[in-house]
């Protein structure tokens, strides 16, 4: 993950640590089909793909 974004995973015991030389990496958003009709789950997936288009 993004420097920015290790506080968002390092809670209940999970760690982060730095690792250079690596390229960028990808992300993938993926939901089960019976939530795909849950406002929330469309209102996130609308909100990323701005990011998604931007590649």
């Amino acid at each position: 993950v993004a420097a920015g974004n290790v506080p968002l995973i390092s809670l209940g015991g999970v760690s982060a640590r730095p690792v250079r030389g690596l390229g960028p990496s990808r992300y993938a958003l993926a939901w089960r089909r019976e939530h795909a009709r849950r406002p929330l789950v469309r209102a996130y997936a609308e909100a990323c793909r701005p990011a998604a288009d931007g590649r």
